[in-house]
């Protein structure tokens, strides 16, 4: 009994720590320079503000099952006040593996783009 129950502690506390080893790197992935109200994580946005950003970051490509990164490169996403957004970057060479947000900038884009001929 004594033998299971060690055990038992032994792969509890091993599930434990490895935890801990992943817990740094997801958050790694966290931009905490973005303005306030805009969180982004991995490929995901949420905007709770009433401004419009353009969101840079730059996205790590390659392959998901090893984690080796094949391809970097800096891009950015429009992200509207209230929008919940999940990425899509283009990788030429392999897939998303994660990102690292860079700054966010208010988009000055209009609601709406005039219509009709000028004059």
């Amino acid at each position: 009994m004594n033998q299971r129950l060690a055990k038992t502690v032994g792969v509890a506390a091993l599930s434990i720590a490895t935890m801990g080893l992943f817990i740094p790197q997801a958050a790694a992935h966290r931009a905490d320079n973005l303005p306030a109200g805009l969180d982004c994580e991995r490929l995901h946005c949420t905007n709770n503000t009433n401004t419009d950003y353009i969101v840079d970051y730059k996205i790590f490509c390659g392959d998901i099952r090893t984690g080796k990164v094949a391809d970097v490169f800096d891009t950015n996403d429009l992200v509207t006040a209230h929008q919940n957004k999940t990425l899509y970057p283009g990788c030429h060479r392999g897939e998303p593996l994660h990102t690292d947000f860079q700054d966010a900038r208010e988009s000055h884009i209009p609601d709406h783009w005039p219509s009709g001929s000028a004059g």
